[in-house]
This record gives C-alpha cells, structure tokens and sequence, in this order.
C-alpha cells in the first residue's frame, strides 16, 4: 500500500519506522532517515499496517460492559477470533463483528478456562462471579449468562 504525503510524494507503508499525531497531521519517521507528513485521516491505515495479528485461543470472548452514569448495567459478549498486537500498546482484540477498541470501551476477556480479566482489576474466576462483582440487576446478569451460552462461552 503507497501513502500520499502531504507533499505530494507516495511512499510504500514498509518504509515507515513509526509514526505519531502532531495536531492534524501523521509525522512519521522512515526506516531510511528522515520524516514526512501524512493527513490526519491516514492513521488508521498505518495504524492495521503495524500490527501483527495472531489467533486467538477457541473459547476466548469479548465482555462489552455498558456503563451509564458512573455504574455497569449491561454487557454484551463476542467471540474473539484473533489479536492485533503491536505500536508498544495493549492488544487489540478482534472479535466476529471487527476490532474492538479497547481504549475507549469498558470491557474484560472471557479466557478459555473460565478466566476473567479486567484491566487493572484482579482476574476474576468464572464468569458467574465476574457478573456478581460488577453490580448488575438480576435481569442483566441472566441476559449476559443467556448471550455468553449462546456464543459457546465456558461458564464456571
């Protein structure tokens, strides 16, 4: 894939060393020396093209937490299919609907062995005790056991 610069000059995406965001435009550092400019518009391609995906383990699934007001009141969960790993960061996790942006949503992993985790909480065991910690109304959690068991989530 070629990017057009700000000055008009294309380069190959496997030029780029790394890249950052200086106000409305991508600076990115070239392998060979030097910098140039790209439109703001152009991070998300650089961004997919400096990852590396890998699978994810069968049984591994994406916990969406809604939270509105400062408090959980629903989740939704998704099969993850692959992770993108890459630019210094946590993964990005790759569910059947896309990619999960993990910065900006409230969510937790659901691992293969019943496994919960959180960033920067405690690993919960089960998904059950997860649901419980989390504050939800009967309702929600019954919702979230039905949708997990539907996806084909292990439930301890």
């Amino acid at each position: 894939m070629f990017l057009r610069s700000d000055s008009n000059m294309f380069y190959h995406i496997s030029s780029i060393d790394r890249y950052w965001i200086d106000g409305n435009q991508v600076i990115a550092q070239l392998k060979e020396g030097g910098r140039v400019q790209f439109p703001a518009s152009y991070q998300a391609r650089l961004q997919r093209a400096h990852f590396t995906s890998t699978p994810a383990m069968p049984g591994t699934f994406y916990i969406g937490i809604v939270d509105e007001g400062g408090a959980p009141t629903s989740i939704w969960i998704k099969p993850v299919i692959a992770w993108l790993v890459g630019n210094g960061g946590p993964p990005v996790s790759v569910t059947t609907d896309g990619e999960e942006d993990d910065v900006t949503n409230e969510y937790a992993i659901l691992h293969p062995t019943g496994r919960v985790s959180r960033w920067e909480q405690p690993d919960t065991n089960g998904l059950s005790r997860f649901l419980e910690q989390l504050n939800l109304d009967d309702a929600a959690i019954d919702d979230a056991i039905t949708d997990a068991r539907a996806a084909g989530a292990m439930l301890r």
